[in-house]
């Protein structure tokens, strides 16, 4: 599962989908639309890895009107989950009911729940409905499988090392004059595309742990 999750961003048929996708998440990070589409792009990222497909879909096999609408879905979902809890913290910060550092921790504890599930009803959704993404039946199966638990784990640790490292590398040329600036503005240029590549490997991951749990 691994192996073919760490492939999987190299099987690209056409160099232009790189381009595309390092220039969908840099805009991404400037403005909601283009946001919404690099996530409906994932969902179909998902749905191909169920259905069996080694390799990532193609820009040019996918309207952007589905890319928003499976975004728009993508964002519904997430905004169902998170913002009950939300509210519900700024009520009691607000109330003073607990003390600020123990309502943090409470929230933080709150939202790692809440983004495990998040992701199993996303899950669902692209192997099914939106309605469905909410559907207990549905989502007990990937909540207490081994698979999900895995790729979740391994997702965390991958992400925490690639902090540090990226926290050490810019800290170390920072301090190299020139040579250090101009190997910070390569990274920087190319930072979309990776990031892009890193999005596919985690959601392509996530998908081959959904499909090995609806092949048991």
């Amino acid at each position: 599962m691994l192996n073919k999750a760490f492939e999987y961003p190299m099987n690209f048929d056409e160099t232009s989908d790189y381009i595309i996708g390092g220039l969908l998440w840099f805009v991404s990070m400037l403005f909601v639309i283009p946001y919404v589409v690099a996530y409906g792009y994932l969902i179909k990222v998902l749905r191909t890895t169920i259905d069996g497909s080694e390799k990532p879909p193609s820009f040019s096999d996918i309207s952007v009107s589905e890319m928003i609408m499976d975004g728009l879905k993508f964002c519904g979902i997430y905004v169902i989950y998170v913002l009950p809890p939300t509210i519900i913290y700024g009520v009691l910060l607000n109330y003073e009911v607990l003390p600020e550092s123990i309502l943090i921790t409470l929230l933080w504890f709150v939202m790692v729940i809440v983004n495990y599930i998040v992701m199993a009803s996303i899950l669902v959704y692209a192997n099914n409905t939106f309605k469905d993404a909410f559907k207990p039946s549905l989502l007990k199966p990937i909540l207490l499988s081994k698979e999900y638990l895995k790729a979740t784990l391994i997702l965390f640790a991958i992400g925490l090392i690639i902090g540090i490292v990226t926290f050490i590398v810019i800290f170390i040329l920072l301090f190299i004059p020139i040579v250090g600036w101009l190997m910070l503005i390569f990274i920087g240029l190319i930072s979309p595309v990776l990031i892009f590549c890193y999005s596919l490997f985690r959601f392509r991951l996530y998908g081959l742990a959904y499909e090995e749990i609806l092949n048991k």
